[in-house]
């Protein structure tokens, strides 16, 4: 009785310390200095241009998705990350929002082929190459984008949705920082609710554990 109570104990312990674990990141400092001095930050938003979906339960849903789901979590998005907000997580000097060039993208998003059998992995040079493709309006400062890789409900990996973190230079197109990250959705009800969840932990983790020390 005396061992079980000691193993109980342990677990309660265990428990809370394992849930405030550091979220990892694969981090890509490419520019740093350069990313240190950009006074003007243009947040770009949410790409989900090239983010694909792996639920074997929604293989006919592709369509729906893309044309009535997608554009509601952007929307929920845009209210949840102002230009008010953006500054103050950044601390950047200036902070313009452009939530139109990149975000609108989506419609460009095959319906045939947004849900897959097995993961689908974007790499670093896939991000630069995405970057380098965005047609925007803007002719100075650095440019933030977060760049949706995949939304996961399948067991075997764990749910999840995982994207990159861009910064880059809005006139050569040279990213000074990617991270890739993972949110975990699902603790809200409803389809548009459950990845959003996973996109504002995925967001906030990178500022909570990364963003200030690249600062500094």
């Amino acid at each position: 009785m005396k061992k079980l109570f000691i193993i109980i104990l342990c677990l309660i312990v265990i428990t809370p310390l394992s849930a405030q674990k550091v979220k990892k990141g694969i981090e890509y400092m490419l520019n740093i200095e350069a990313f240190k001095q950009a006074p003007l930050l243009v947040w770009y938003g949410w790409d989900f241009s090239n983010a694909k979906m792996r639920d074997f339960s929604k293989f006919q849903e592709g369509e729906l998705i893309i044309g009535a789901h997608i554009p509601a979590i952007l929307a929920e998005l845009e209210k949840l990350y102002s230009g008010e907000r953006t500054k103050r997580v950044t601390k950047k000097d200036s902070v313009v929002v452009d939530v139109t060039s990149i975000q609108d993208l989506y419609q460009t998003m095959d319906s045939k082929t947004f849900i897959v059998p097995r993961y689908k992995e974007i790499d670093i040079d896939s991000v630069k190459a995405i970057v380098k493709n965005y047609k925007l309006p803007q002719t100075e400062g650095m440019g933030m984008v977060i760049i949706i890789e995949m939304m996961n409900t399948e067991k075997d990996l764990g749910r999840f949705v995982s994207g990159y973190i861009t910064f880059f230079d809005i006139i050569s197109r040279e990213v000074y920082y990617a991270i890739k990250m993972k949110g975990l959705p699902g603790s809200k009800w409803g389809f548009n609710d459950y990845w959003v969840n996973g996109l504002t932990e995925l967001h906030a983790y990178f500022f909570a554990d990364y963003y200030s020390k690249l600062t500094k």
